[in-house]
């Protein structure tokens, strides 16, 4: 699988719904080039089986899919508190921290001027690959 698809009906992804899709992004780490998250909402908690470690889980499912070029984070954050919204993008961040990405979207998620802190983490992991390109 090359694309990795979730858009849909707006909904708040449960811990198992990431499980799966954590599973889905290991199964296809080798092939996979493109990830879409856009239209659902993602909880620290979520973030952190996804992109990183949840509960002593090592589970790094985005770290990973090492041909990932495109990420998809738009509009992901809706209805989170700012300090959530924040540890929603760190948890992503952490997980594509080692990646080459080309192309990163974080449209959709009104960051406002503060609401920009929140996906430094992301920003910096695709700006140090286009510089060292």
């Amino acid at each position: 699988m090359e694309v990795y698809d979730l858009t849909g009906a707006r909904e708040m992804v449960s811990l198992e719904k990431a499980k799966e899709i954590a599973a889905t992004i290991k199964e296809n780490a080798s092939t996979l080039k493109k990830v879409i998250f856009k239209t659902k909402t993602y909880s620290p908690e979520v973030a952190r089986v996804i992109g990183g470690r949840y509960m002593e889980l090592a589970l790094d499912a985005l770290s990973e899919a090492t041909q990932l070029e495109y990420l998809d984070l738009s509009d992901t954050l809706s209805g989170l508190p700012f300090d959530d919204a924040q540890q929603t993008f760190e948890a992503f961040a952490d997980g594509i921290k080692d990646l080459h990405l080309k192309y990163l979207d974080l449209s959709d998620n009104a960051l406002g001027p503060n609401g920009f802190i929140s996906c430094k983490g992301l920003i910096e992991v695709v700006l140090v690959f286009i510089i060292d390109e």
